[in-house]
C-alpha cells in the first residue's frame, strides 16, 4: 500500500488469488490475463479470481472463461500475443553462420522449439516420430529440437538412437537456448504451436502450425481466423498426428521457390495481427479506463433502476452511463441499488447496496444527498403496480431526507387506473428530469412538468459499424408474444426464411422474460438461440452487425442495429414507435407478423437511404446523451 499502486496485472492463478485479496483491501484495480485452460475443479473455481477485466489471448480461451467461471462477456478483452518484429526478423548472414555451426549447409533443417514437459512435449514427441518416418526415405534432413523439461532425456535418447542407426547426425537436441533467433533463421521448416509459431512466422520461415491439441498446417487466408481464434494452439482442429506432420513436411519440401515465397507472403499478412504495438495499445486502453477509480471513497449519488436482473438493456444503460461519467470525472463515485450486488459489482465496477434493504438505502440517501432514478421505462404499470410503487416510494424517501432527485433518461407509460396522477406528483418534486422518447416528453409538457428531451444512454456505447458482406442469417429479438400466437408468428417468419434462404438467430435480451419464448421459436424454425444473460452487449453488437437484418420487439436491439448501420424492422409499444419515428424509420414498423415480409422488403429495398439517415440521427442522439450526463454531473457536483 505504501507504493500507491493504481493497478495490478496478474498472469497466473496463484498470484491472482493473493493479489485480488490485497487489491480489494487497498482499493486497487485488478486485472488478469488468461493464457491457458486450467483445471476447473470446484476448489480451483473457488480460488480463481479473474479480476475486474480479463485479457484473453484467444476466442477459445474466452469461451472457456464463459463456460466455467462467472466472468461476464463484456469484461473479457481479447488481446493478441505481441511479437517484437525488430527482434524476430530474418538475417541471411546469421542463417549462414548458424547452419555451418550445426552442420547443415546443404540440408533441410526442420526446427521445433518447445517446453519438453507434458502436455506441451506431446507435440515434440510426435515430431520426433515423424522424423523417423521421413528419414527412412530421405536423410537430407536435419531435425533440431530446442527446449528442456521432464521429457528432454527421452527425446535426447531417441535422437541418439536415430543418429547411431544411420551413422551420422540427423537429429540434434540442443537443450535450452536463450536466443532462438539464429536457429529460426537457419531453419527451412518450423513445426510448433502458439508463441513459438508466431516467432517463426515473424522471421519468415515456412511454418506448420501444430500443437498437442490439433493441427492446422500451412497458413492460408482460409484458415487465418481459425488460427487466431485458437491462439495458434489448434484446439478443435485436425488431429495432431504423425501422418499429418509427415505430409506437411513433404508438401513444403516439394514447393518451388515461387510457391515458398507465396507461403511466406500469406504468413506475413497474418502476422501483422500480432504486433507488439497492438497488444500494448489494448492493454493501455483498458488500464486508462480503470485508472483512478476508487470504490471505497464516499459515494456522490445513489442510483436506482432495474439492475441485477440480467436484463441486457438495463445493464447496457448503466454500463454506458458509468463509462461516460468516468470519461468526464473519475472522482465521481456512484452507488447502485441492485438485486444482485456481486454481479453488478463485477459487471460495472461500482459500489452496490441491496435494493430491498431500506436501512442501507436511507443511509446512502443521507450520505450522498442525490438520488438518480436510472434510465428505462420505470414509470409504468403495464404488468403490475408493484415496481411503480417501489420507485415512487424511493423518490419519496429521497425527498423526505432532503436529497436532490434526478430522473435520468427515463420513459413514462403505459399508465392505467389513474396511476399517472401519482407519477405526475412525483415528477413535479424532482430537481432534474430527462426523457429518452418524444412521447414521454409530450407527457411532461402536457402535465406542466419541466423536462429535457435526451437520448437513450446506450447511444454512448462504442460501436463498430457493419462490414460489407453477405450474411447467411438474420436476427430476431422477440418479446411479448403470447404462447397461442407462436405458431402463427413462426409460420410468417418461416415463409420469410425460405424466401431469402437465411437462417434465423433468435436472441433473448432478458432471459427471465424471454428465454422460453426464444427457445420455442428457435425449435420451430430450426435456428440458433442465443441467451444474453452472461454474454453481454458486446456480443449482441457482434451478432447484429454481422447479420442480414434484424427483426426486433426490444428497444435496445433497435438502438444496437442503428449504431452498427444494420437494417432493422420493429414491432412493439409506444416507446418502440417513438424511437423508430425519431430515427426516421417509422416505415420499418409493422403492427402484426403477417406484415413482416412487407416491412423487411421495404427495409432491404431502401437500405441505402435508411443507412444515410442513420448517420445524422446517430450523431444527434450521441450528442444528446453526452449532454444529459453532463447535466446530471453538474447537479451532483453542487453542494446541498
Amino acid at each position: 500500500s505504501s507504493n500507491n499502486y493504481d493497478l495490478v496485472h496478474a498472469h497466473a492463478r496463484i498470484p491472482a488469488f493473493y493479489c485480488s485479496t490485497l487489491c480489494k483491501k487497498y482499493d486497487v484495480r485488478f486485472v488478469t490475463t488468461a493464457h491457458f485452460k486450467f483445471s476447473t475443479s470446484p476448489l480451483w473455481r473457488r480460488l480463481t479470481n479473474w479480476g475486474e477485466k480479463t485479457f484473453s489471448v484467444s476466442e477459445d480461451i474466452s469461451g472457456y472463461l464463459l463456460d466455467n467461471y462467472n466472468v461476464h462477456r463484456d469484461n473479457i478483452v481479447y488481446v493478441p500475443n505481441g511479437i517484437d518484429f525488430d527482434k524476430f526478423k530474418y538475417d541471411s548472414e546469421l542463417r549462414k553462420e548458424t547452419r555451418k555451426e550445426i552442420g547443415a549447409e546443404k540440408r533441410k533443417v526442420v526446427l521445433n522449439i518447445s517446453r519438453l514437459t507434458q502436455p506441451a512435449s506431446i507435440c515434440s514427441i510426435k515430431i520426433l516420430e515423424s522424423a523417423k518416418e521421413i528419414l527412412k526415405e530421405n536423410q537430407e534432413y536435419l531435425f533440431v529440437f530446442i527446449g528442456v523439461g521432464d521429457d528432454y532425456p527421452y527425446i535426447k535418447e531417441e535422437s541418439e538412437k536415430i543418429n547411431k542407426e544411420y551413422g551420422k547426425t540427423l537429429v540434434l537436441t540442443l537443450g535450452e537456448k536463450k536466443d532462438v533467433v539464429p536457429y529460426l533463421c537457419a531453419a527451412d521448416i518450423f513445426i510448433g504451436p502458439s508463441r513459438a509459431a508466431l516467432e517463426s512466422l515473424s522471421v519468415g520461415i515456412p511454418t506448420l502450425i501444430c500443437g498437442t491439441n490439433g493441427y492446422i498446417g500451412e497458413l492460408t487466408k482460409d484458415n487465418y481466423d481459425v488460427a487466431e481464434s485458437t491462439n495458434l494452439c489448434c484446439n478443435g482442429c485436425y488431429e495432431s498426428s504423425v501422418g499429418n506432420i509427415v505430409n506437411g513436411i513433404k508438401t513444403i519440401s516439394k514447393k518451388s521457390k515461387s510457391e515458398i515465397l507465396e507461403l511466406i507472403r500469406n504468413q506475413n499478412d497474418f502476422i501483422e495481427r500480432y504486433s507488439i504495438k497492438r497488444m500494448v495499445d489494448i492493454y493501455e486502453s483498458v488500464y486508462l479506463k480503470l485508472d483512478g477509480i476508487k470504490l471505497k471513497s464516499k459515494a456522490n449519488a445513489l442510483m436506482c433502476g432495474y439492475y441485477g436482473y440480467d436484463n441486457l438493456g438495463d445493464e447496457a444503460m448503466l454500463s454506458s452511463f458509468m463509462s461516460e461519467v468516468r470519461n468526464i470525472n473519475k472522482d465521481i463515485n456512484i452507488c447502485v441499488m441492485t438485486s444482485n450486488q456481486k454481479n453488478t459489482y463485477n459487471e460495472h465496477l461500482v459500489q452496490t447496496i441491496n435494493r430491498y434493504n431500506i436501512f442501507s438505502i436511507i443511509k446512502k440517501i443521507k450520505e450522498t444527498g442525490h438520488l438518480i432514478v436510472g434510465g428505462g421505462n420505470l414509470f409504468q404499470n403495464k404488468t403490475s403496480n408493484r415496481s411503480l410503487y417501489y420507485y415512487l416510494y424511493i423518490i419519496k424517501l429521497a425527498k423526505k431526507y432532503g436529497a436532490k432527485v434526478i430522473i435520468y433518461a427515463n420513459g413514462f407509460g403505459p399508465l392505467k387506473d389513474g396511476k399517472d396522477r401519482n407519477v405526475i406528483e412525483a415528477l413535479k418534486g424532482a430537481d432534474y428530469i430527462s426523457v429518452r422518447e418524444k412521447s414521454s416528453y409530450d407527457f411532461c409538457v402536457k402535465n406542466g412538468i419541466d423536462a429535457v428531451l435526451t437520448a437513450d444512454p446506450v447511444f454512448l456505447n462504442e460501436f463498430t459499424s457493419r462490414e460489407s458482406f453477405n450474411s447467411d442469417y438474420f436476427v430476431m429479438v422477440p418479446h411479448g408474444i403470447k404462447s397461442y400466437e407462436i405458431n402463427d408468428v413462426c409460420a410468417n417468419i418461416r415463409t420469410l426464411q425460405t424466401k431469402l434462404c437465411l437462417t434465423p438467430v433468435i436472441v433473448s435480451l432478458h432471459d427471465k422474460q424471454d428465454a422460453y419464448l426464444c427457445q420455442s421459436i428457435s425449435d420451430r424454425l430450426g435456428g440458433k438461440c442465443q441467451f444474453m444473460s452472461q454474454l453481454g452487449f458486446g456480443t449482441l453488437q457482434d451478432i447484429i452487425k454481422s447479420s442480414a437484418f434484424v427483426i426486433s420487439n426490444r428497444y435496445h436491439a433497435v438502438v444496437c442495429a442503428v449504431m452498427t448501420d444494420q437494417i432493422v424492422v420493429a414491432m412493439g409499444d409506444s416507446k418502440m414507435r417513438s424511437i423508430m419515428k425519431e430515427l426516421g424509420i417509422i416505415d420499418c414498423m409493422f403492427d402484426s407478423y403477417d406484415k413482416i415480409q412487407q416491412a423487411v422488403n421495404y427495409a432491404m429495398t431502401n437500405n441505402r437511404v435508411i443507412r444515410t439517415m442513420y448517420n445524422s440521427d446517430k450523431r444527434t442522439h450521441v450528442e444528446l446523451a453526452k449532454r444529459d450526463v453532463m447535466n446530471v454531473l453538474s447537479i451532483i457536483s453542487q453542494k446541498n
